[in-house]
């Protein structure tokens, strides 16, 4: 299995209930003080972001980020039915 790289610290099924017709979310760089659009695959993520050295050894390589994908998919399916 590949590593995942762009890991999400807000998820990306909430991020696309923001979206606009062409499916773009407007964001704002507070550091560069810049307004401008992106999909929601390209936002609120970092790189290896939930890889942690103590937990992927003691459970497996990206637990955290595998555990947390698997709990956004379930509850994503109820914020879907809420929205």
């Amino acid at each position: 299995m590949s590593k995942i790289k762009n890991q999400h610290y807000v998820p990306q099924f909430y991020l696309k209930s923001f979206c606009d017709k062409a499916e773009q979310v407007w964001a704002f760089d507070k550091t560069n003080q810049h307004i401008f659009t992106s999909s929601p695959r390209n936002l609120a993520s970092e790189g290896y972001f939930y890889d942690q050295k103590q937990i992927d050894e003691k459970f497996g390589e990206q637990h955290l980020e595998h555990v947390l994908g698997i709990e956004e998919t379930r509850f994503s399916k109820t914020f879907n039915q809420l929205a």
